[in-house]
């Protein structure tokens, strides 16, 4: 990615588009991780590894590369590495990390050549940080601190869960908004939070996985499903030493900082989203290091009310500063039935229209309030191939020419 193309995602479209550098709007992929459940037609093999444990064999890396040649050709134009679950916790230690999150850019990137080649369109890698959270396996990224369920005979719906594991009696779960039913018992432990998390001790989580995805040099760096205010900071801390202490190693990569929101206002751990844009802006006042910001796998029936909200900031706040780009990617917002272990029919949206629909109206209301802002729009949990090709033909139709 050239510094051309970053500048681009910074606003500055005029001088990106007089060069045919950069589109109107990006299009994202879809729900990797539910996609490569649907080409294999198993749970994962190391739930704590999730989808990023496919690297470790060369079916599932071969799995890996389909998913993404899936969504290329579809109609995306950046897929996601696999690698949103791979850390550095201590239960990982037996695992080669550095190898794993190497190889995740490099399916990415070898999909992305042969697509190219075939339509001609350059395509783009991103990869997948993910957050704290989500290394804890346990659905912390979905309630900014870390939860346990133990499960007897309880039926329990998901709200845009991500995926489910049963572990004997216990249950990890991913999800942003929760409900119990049935005959069971239900227990609830909080066995730790973010709060027991130091500033430094997020640092620490997140460095050296983000120097090795960046000594691999994809296109663009997406710290994913933040839940926790306090994140945010430790996040802009990691890229801020690395442009300091190493700037050659961040080169033209582009960042993004996806939050995960309960709702149309407020992330997962309650923060209301007004005071985490603006605690950004204060760590990061020239759009330095954190280049876009929006959300992510939040159910799509909020994504209007959380754009309204961010356009808002930006076009109060940073009138005359750089403007991040916004990214958009929200889950199908689908019900998960743990007894019946199936998604329940009609929960979350009736189509791939309807979900397109949704991330048009969006995209007008950015348009509308402001025509300089980037826009990075896709899908998260349960979007498939299908909604990309038809978010892909809409936004096509509408937004026409949308790509270089």
């Amino acid at each position: 990615m050239s510094k051309l193309r970053q500048r681009w995602l910074l606003g500055k479209q005029g001088e990106a588009q007089q060069h045919h550098e950069g589109p109107v709007i990006w299009l994202l992929d879809g729900g990797v991780s539910t996609h490569l459940e649907s080409i294999l037609r198993r749970p994962f093999e190391h739930r704590s590894l999730w989808s990023s444990s496919l690297l470790l064999t060369s079916e599932g890396r071969e799995a890996i590369r389909q998913c993404h040649l899936d969504f290329f050709r579809a109609g995306s134009d950046l897929a996601s590495t696999v690698t949103y679950q791979c850390n550095y916790l201590p239960q990982h230690s037996n695992f080669d990390m550095d190898s794993m999150l190497r190889k995740g850019v490099q399916l990415t990137r070898e999909a992305a050549e042969i697509v190219a080649v075939e339509d001609g369109r350059p395509r783009f890698v991103v990869a997948s940080i993910g957050c704290y959270g989500s290394a804890l396996a346990d659905g912390s990224e979905y309630t900014g601190k870390t939860a346990f369920l133990t499960m007897k005979r309880t039926q329990i719906c998901f709200l845009g869960a991500s995926f489910v594991a049963h572990l004997e009696e216990a249950l990890f779960y991913h999800s942003s908004l929760y409900g119990v039913n049935g005959n069971g018992t239900t227990k609830s432990e909080n066995t730790g939070n973010y709060g027991d998390m130091t500033h430094n001790g997020l640092v620490d989580f997140y460095e050296r996985k983000v120097k090795i995805l960046l000594e691999e040099k994809p296109d663009i760096l997406a710290f994913e499903t933040i839940p926790y205010f306090g994140e945010c900071d430790a996040v802009v801390t990691v890229l801020k030493a690395i442009v300091q202490d190493t700037p050659t190693l961040l080169g033209s990569t582009t960042t993004w900082l996806s939050l995960a929101c309960r709702d149309g206002c407020t992330l997962n751990d309650g923060t209301h989203i007004s005071r985490v844009l603006d605690d950004i802006d204060r760590l990061d006042p020239n759009c330095d290091y954190v280049h876009g910001i929006g959300i992510n796998c939040c159910s799509f029936v909020h994504v209007k009310d959380l754009v309204q909200l961010i356009v808002q900031h930006m076009t109060v706040t940073k009138k005359s500063a750089p403007k991040r780009a916004i990214v958009i990617y929200p889950n199908s917002g689908e019900e998960w039935d743990a007894e019946k272990s199936q998604w329940r029919e009609e929960s979350g949206f009736s189509s791939s229209q309807e979900f397109a629909d949704t991330i048009l109206d969006a995209v007008r209301t950015i348009k509308k309030q402001n025509m300089d802002i980037p826009i990075i729009v896709g899908g998260c949990c349960r979007t498939s191939p299908t909604t990309v090709q038809t978010l892909r033909k809409k936004l096509d139709s509408e937004f026409h020419p949308i790509h270089s």
